[in-house]
């Protein structure tokens, strides 16, 4: 056996939940062209830390916590539910700390259980805000144009290995249980139901946003594109000219796009 203990062992102050170690990849800006492995740890406590692993040993990259995200997700699944589980945390190979919930929806049972069911929602950790991401949640735009409920067999998109993509695919290929439906989304809307159209379009903004906050330029082309395509559908005029304007302006979304 040539393997060897990398560092002495590491006291974190709360016993370890879930812990993830990624391989190193290609590409990166280490000494031999390859990105570094990275190693995330997440505390009973609910805290998360982030080690780059070098040869000198683990070396802290950045640390937060799981806790806002898993209050998100249950305070989104219906009043009374059970707090989410964690389904999988990992470092993916362009970075990204991704995180998977388990998510039951409705109100639990006297004896516990799930519920009204389970579905997934996964969140993104964006560095620079020091916050959650929503990377997705299938419960959230169900009457949009571009919503599906498996897993897309597509690997020559321009976005297929995009973290949003990437996202998706873990969640509609786990979720389990009902979701939101079309009907009880139009059902519960104040000021009248939403259309179709409105949905997509709001769809198309959620990840324009999101894929602009985690660098993801690929994605932020792709859904800027189905975006455009949605306001020139729609005849809004001015919603183009404003994302035309952002676009060409370089501030807003535009800025935050520059991943790819």
């Amino acid at each position: 056996c040539r393997a060897r203990r990398a560092s002495p062992p590491l006291v974190l102050g709360s016993p370890v939940a879930e812990l993830h170690v990624s391989r190193p990849t290609g590409g990166g800006g280490g000494d031999d062209g390859e990105r570094p492995g990275r190693m995330v740890a997440v505390l009973s406590d609910g805290s998360f830390h982030v080690y780059l692993l070098q040869v000198a040993g683990p070396r802290l990259e950045y640390e937060g916590s799981v806790l806002p995200a898993m209050n998100t997700a249950r305070l989104g699944s219906g009043p009374g539910a059970a707090f989410p589980r964690l389904a999988r945390v990992q470092v993916t190979d362009t970075g990204h700390l991704l995180l998977v919930l388990w998510v039951a929806q409705g109100r639990s049972p006297p004896g516990g259980g799930a519920g009204g069911g389970r579905s997934l929602r996964a969140f993104a950790y964006d560095r620079g805000a020091g916050c959650w991401v929503s990377a997705s949640d299938p419960s959230s735009f169900p009457l949009s144009a571009h919503a599906s409920s498996v897993p897309s067999l597509t690997r020559g998109r321009r976005d297929a290995d995009g973290i949003l993509s990437r996202a998706d695919g873990l969640v509609r290929s786990g979720g389990a249980g009902p979701a939101v439906t079309a009907r009880e989304l139009c059902r519960g809307a104040g000021g009248g139901a939403p259309t179709p159209a409105d949905v997509t379009r709001s769809h198309c903004e959620d990840r324009v946003a999101a894929s602009a906050a985690l660098g993801s330029g690929d994605e932020f082309v792709v859904w800027t594109g189905r975006l455009a395509g949605c306001l020139a559908g729609g005849g809004d005029e001015d919603g183009l000219r404003y994302l035309v304007d952002d676009l060409l302006g370089g501030d807003g979304a535009a800025g935050g796009g520059g991943g790819g």
